[in-house]
Formats: C-alpha cells, sequence, structure tokens
C-alpha cells in the first residue's frame, strides 16, 4: 500500500508560476490515518503522515538595496553608524558578546532550557541579543517559579534609531531568529512619525505556534514590510517579545527569543508567496489536511492563496500540481499586482 504527501512551495517565480508536488512515503514509517493529524515546531520534522497543504519554499530570492543592518556587535549601542537602541519596557533584554558575563557561548540561563544553546547567526561571533523569559521568571531555579528578578507576565521590548526608508515602495525584513514557545509571542510594531505613534505590526510567532516547541537555532526570517511602512523618512522598529497577552493555567510567557543579523531591504523583483494552501474533492469544499484513507481513492483539487511580494505585476502567475514528478493540474492564469493577494 502506498502513502503519498502532498507539498507546495513557491517556485520560478519569473514566469509566475506555484508548485504543487505529490511525494511517495514509505509505509512502514508513516503509517496509515483515520483522521487528520498535525505537528509544529520541533516534531513536525519528524511526523508527516497524512496528505496535507504546506511546505517549504525552495525559491532563491534576489533582493536589492540594504536600507538598514544590524548585527548587534555591539548590543544596544547598535552597529556603528546606526545610533542607540532604546529599551522601552519593565523588563530586559541582554546583549550576549565575546567578553560580557555570561558570554556569547550561553543562551538561555532559564531552569527549563535543557541543552539549547545559543542562536547560530552568520556573526554570533560578534553577539546577538536575547530575551530569556524562562531566567526572568525563575532566576534559573526550577523551584522558584515567578520568584525571578523580573517575574512573567512581562513584555521585552527594544526600539531602533531612526531609519529613512525613503524612495523604496516595498521592503522586506531578513533576520536570524531563535524562538522557544510557551505562552510568548513575537512581532514588530511600526511607527511612521519617529516613534510618535505605532500603528503597524508584522507578527514572526504567534499563538498558534506550537506550546514547547521551537525554531531551528538559526531560522531565517524573511518577511514583506506592512506597505505603509515603505517610503516614509521616520521610521521606527520596536520588537517585542510579548508574555502578557497569551496565558494558561500554568502561566504566561517563556521561553526565550534570541535575535540578530536584522536587515531592511528593497524587496526583489519578482516574488510570489504561498499564504494558504487548501485541499478538496470537490471545488467547493477544501481543507488543510485530508486522511489519507479519504484521499488515496478521490480526486484531489488544490487550491490557494498567493501574495506578490515584489515591485513587478506577474502576468500568468498560477498554482501548477505535480505528482511524481508529473504535471497533473494548473489552476487559472491571473495578473498578479504588487502587494495584491488573490484566491487561486
Amino acid at each position: 500500500m502506498r502513502i503519498f504527501i502532498l507539498y507546495l512551495a513557491v517556485f520560478n517565480v519569473g514566469i509566475g508560476s506555484l508548485l504543487a508536488q505529490v511525494q511517495e512515503l514509505d509505509p512502514k514509517r508513516y503509517p496509515i490515518m483515520d483522521r487528520a493529524q498535525s505537528y509544529g515546531g520541533e516534531d513536525a520534522v519528524k511526523h508527516s503522515p497524512f496528505t496535507r497543504g504546506g511546505g517549504i519554499s525552495n525559491a532563491t530570492v534576489s533582493f536589492g538595496d540594504t536600507l538598514f543592518a544590524e548585527t548587534f556587535s555591539r548590543g544596544l549601542a547598535g552597529d556603528a553608524g546606526n545610533g542607540n537602541w532604546n529599551v522601552a519596557d519593565n523588563a530586559a533584554w541582554e546583549y550576549r558578546g565575546p567578553s560580557t558575563t555570561p558570554d556569547l557561548s550561553v543562551g538561555s540561563r532559564g531552569a527549563l532550557v535543557g541543552n539549547r544553546g545559543p542562536i547560530q547567526s552568520p556573526t554570533a561571533a560578534n553577539g546577538f541579543m536575547i530575551f530569556d523569559s524562562d531566567y526572568l521568571d525563575n532566576n534559573g531555579d526550577s523551584n522558584a517559579m515567578g520568584q525571578g528578578s523580573r517575574p512573567a507576565p512581562h513584555l521585552g521590548i527594544i526600539e531602533s534609531p531612526t531609519i529613512n526608508f525613503s524612495g523604496y515602495p516595498s521592503l522586506f525584513l531578513d533576520m536570524r531568529s531563535y524562538f522557544r514557545r510557551f505562552q510568548g509571542t513575537c512581532y514588530m510594531v511600526f511607527s511612521i512619525d519617529n516613534g510618535l505613534t505605532w500603528s503597524d505590526t508584522l507578527h514572526i510567532y504567534d499563538a498558534d505556534f506550537a506550546v514547547n516547541s521551537s525554531t531551528a537555532p538559526g531560522e531565517r526570517v524573511l518577511m514583506p514590510l506592512p506597505p505603509s511602512v515603505s517610503d516614509n523618512s521616520q521610521v521606527k522598529v520596536r520588537i517585542v517579545f510579548d508574555g502578557v497577552t497569551e496565558s494558561n493555567a500554568n502561566g504566561s510567557g517563556y521561553y526565550f527569543w534570541m535575535i540578530d543579523d536584522l536587515y531592511f531591504v528593497e524587496a526583489p523583483r519578482n516574488e510570489l508567496e504561498l499564504l494558504e494552501v487548501y485541499l478538496g474533492s470537490n471545488r467547493r469544499h477544501f481543507f488543510g489536511n485530508i486522511p489519507y484513507r479519504h484521499a488515496k481513492n478521490d480526486t484531489i483539487f488544490v487550491s490557494g492563496w498567493i501574495r506578490n511580494n515584489g515591485i513587478n505585476t506577474r502576468p500568468n502567475s498560477r498554482i501548477d500540481t505535480y505528482f511524481n514528478g508529473n504535471l497533473e493540474n494548473s489552476s487559472q492564469s491571473i495578473t498578479s499586482s504588487p502587494g495584491s493577494l488573490d484566491s487561486l
């Protein structure tokens, strides 16, 4: 008996298409399922026992100019020429550098860190920033939960110097990140009036990030900035670890967020992003996951949302579905305008 998994990847944006492929899996490793099942974070790479939408982008993105670069080589003092970062909260982000205590060989110091180490970023050797919610709550002692120097619930916010985005209508965040979640979430908020008001939010890790799971130690975060932020001369950004908004019976906050190598860059000329994928046996009802026993004897149609993050309008944008390397279906073709969100 054969099991198949469907995954989709942003592909070949030069001609404006998105690729969907179906891969045959080993039935001994991935047994037949009677219901849909999902995993996240650290477990996601271990379990794929169902036909599902989603996947990993194989696209190579070519960005334009770099408008702001911060490697945190001097912590909150900022890289040379950038200006200082400010602390705007009641809890502490920490700089880990070659001469700090602890130094850059140490990640979280919390009681629940296990054997997890520091972020693995390209410039980790000159330091990185960490919000160590675990340690702030318990001071590294599992018997002292809620008795740390700044116990949860807490917010961790650092604010950038002023950044000039004038003349650039479309921008991306390119950053290295290491995040582990209990109830904490992470996002950026932007001001276009030098910090007087904060009107745009870029969500990086939300409440749908699985509890007790983590990213890879050097995950690369590539995300388009909110359109209203671009082409402004008085931009500031706040980087926020939110250990207040989400909670459950066992508490709030936790565990940590490490960041490094933060860049704001000009958007690529051609960049299509597949945001949502739905699978269905008819043209009316689509689902994120379909149990194999249902999918194996049916015709599966693919639908999805695509967003044009690039500078150029992309004609003939579509979703192509491949099975074992063979093209099985192509969606209708559309012309995708910069910033548009389209359903196919």
